[in-house]
């Protein structure tokens, strides 16, 4: 996966490689606009939440949440170009924004604010300090103005309950489990796909049956492959991350950063969103092929796309600026629609 998402990268440069996430977009509005009131069911804790045409509320807001990127990046190139699609991507935006809010999930709303604060974090520091300022006081106006707006995100989104104050209280029972088993597999852990006290398998094809549910990527890895695992998976992550950032910082021009800032924002928000989710130990985990595609396409985009940065850099001082030039001119080109 990773490597079909740098070939994809490589061949649609220097235009559309965030439009890999199309698909995926479609059909994140379409599962939440088609799921109807059928779709709303109760967490048990008093909750009514909505899962759309996916089945499941977690699944509908992971969905959801990673499909904002392409439309935030596409409303915002073409802000100067074309208002039709400027409004049509902010529809799509608040659509999305709403479906992660109706799902109530709270691993899919952390993937979302990553994304968004990437996103906002590459605009120039005047506009950082207005959406700053906009921000700050759209939460006072609610807070002031509407208590019982806040009342409900504590309850929905903190607290994911509208009878208890425990933070943790649906994923407490499944940690404590899970951090049992993890104690038990030690130093070399207890085998890929091992679940600790667990014998009862539903052999199918799907790993929803397979061994019990553990709820956190990190205490998973660390049954199953150890602290050795969980060291070299750190580690892994580390790399990752610098790799990524320290592409970003290369990078030259303002579609080119906003592009790889939403992307390494969902790279981001994926892995804390695997604090609620183990799904780092199951390779047929939707999130974990999302993860592994969008780390190939933006490790690939930044390495295409920093070539000529680091020829500028070599390059002798009479020839530095064009290079600089070109690197900037291939890199602001964006697909617009006629």
């Amino acid at each position: 996966l990773m490597a079909g998402g740098q070939v994809w990268a490589k061949r649609h440069q220097p235009q559309n490689t965030i439009f890999f996430l199309l698909l995926l977009t479609l059909v994140g509005l379409v599962s939440g606009a088609f799921g109807g009131q059928a779709a709303v069911t109760s967490n048990g804790a008093g909750l009514m939440i909505f899962q759309g045409l996916t089945g499941n509320p977690n699944y509908l807001g992971m969905v959801a949440a990673a499909s904002l990127p392409l439309p935030l990046y596409f409303g915002f190139m073409q802000r100067n170009r074309n208002r039709i699609w400027t409004i049509v991507c902010a529809v799509g935006v608040l659509a999305l924004a709403y479906y992660v809010w109706r799902s109530g999930s709270r691993a899919s709303t952390l993937c979302a604010l990553a994304i968004v604060v990437s996103f906002v974090l590459v605009i120039s520091p005047g506009r950082r300090v207005f959406a700053a300022v906009v921000l700050v006081g759209a939460v006072g106006a609610v807070v002031v103005a509407a208590p019982e707006v806040e009342q409900g995100v504590w309850q929905r989104i903190v607290v994911k309950s509208a009878t208890g104050t425990d933070i943790f209280v649906s994923r407490r029972a499944t940690w404590e489990k899970t951090y049992e088993g993890a104690r038990e597999g030690g130093l070399l852990g207890l085998g890929y796909g091992v679940s600790a006290g667990y014998t009862d398998f539903d052999v199918g094809l799907t790993a929803n049956t397979y061994g019990r549910e553990k709820g956190n990527s990190q205490l998973a890895v660390w049954e199953e492959t150890g602290l050795v695992g969980l060291a070299l998976y750190s580690v892994l992550l580390a790399a990752i991350l610098f790799e990524l950032l320290f592409g970003l910082s290369r990078l030259r021009g303002m579609a080119s950063r906003a592009e790889a800032a939403l992307l390494i924002g969902a790279v981001i928000g994926l892995l804390l969103q695997s604090v609620f989710e183990a799904w780092w130990t199951s390779p047929g985990a939707p999130e974990s092929a999302l993860f592994w595609s969008v780390v190939g396409v933006v490790t690939g985009m930044l390495e295409q796309r920093t070539q000529g940065v680091s020829a500028a850099a070599s390059a002798p001082p009479a020839f530095s600026s064009l290079w600089r030039a070109r690197a900037g001119l291939s890199a602001e080109k964006v697909w617009s629609p006629r």
